[in-house]
């Protein structure tokens, strides 16, 4: 059991509608997909794709559109983050308006909540204790595994003495979005 869930203010471009056949139906399911971006405390970002269900007759937001997002997501090692929606709230306004902005809570980075299993023994890098996080999310109509390194830091009193958690363990983390990226696996969260 495990689950990824990305949630906080995204700005949207690029969007299309899409139709995705059903299996073993004439039918076809509608999409929209926009190309939007993870952006993260270090000044870092990671390009992401998000599909969003399309009722009949919808049309794809304007781009730069800014939206309160909570996502469903998938980190490959390499590569954009892959999000489903799960719920999507565009803040009311023009995108086109100088002052659009103005109507956006400050929020500048998204949360991560995750549900996974602890993969290795945390390693100390800087003071901080890193520990690898495997998580699987149902992710563009299947099953996708990221491996996440999650960190408990070492320069703040709050979590000096806390643990980290042993290889095998289940652990929820939440923490804003990451800070570093290595190259084989999505880091600092």
């Amino acid at each position: 059991m495990s689950a990824s869930v990305l949630f906080g203010f995204f700005a949207l471009a690029a969007g299309r509608r899409i139709s995705i056949p059903k299996p073993g139906s004439s039918s076809s399911t509608f999409f929209c997909v926009y190309a939007t971006t993870i952006q993260c405390a270090d000044g870092s970002a990671f390009p992401a794709e998000l599909r969003v269900y399309s009722p009949p007759g919808n049309i794809p937001l304007s781009d730069n559109t800014i939206v309160f997002l909570l996502a469903k997501m998938y980190a490959p090692t390499s590569g954009d983050f892959l999000l489903d929606a799960i719920s999507l709230y565009p803040v009311p306004g023009d995108p086109s308006d100088d002052a659009y902005q103005d109507n956006v809570p400050d929020m500048p980075y998204p949360l991560l909540s995750l549900l996974g299993c602890v993969t290795a023994q945390a390693v100390v890098v800087s003071g901080s204790r890193h520990f690898p996080v495997r998580v699987q999310e149902y992710v563009r109509d299947e099953t996708r595994e990221s491996l996440i390194n999650c960190i408990i830091p070492g320069n703040s009193p709050r979590w000096e003495r806390v643990p980290p958690p042993n290889p095998f363990s289940l652990i929820y983390y939440r923490h804003e979005a990451p800070q570093e990226r290595q190259s084989r696996q999505r880091t600092g969260w």
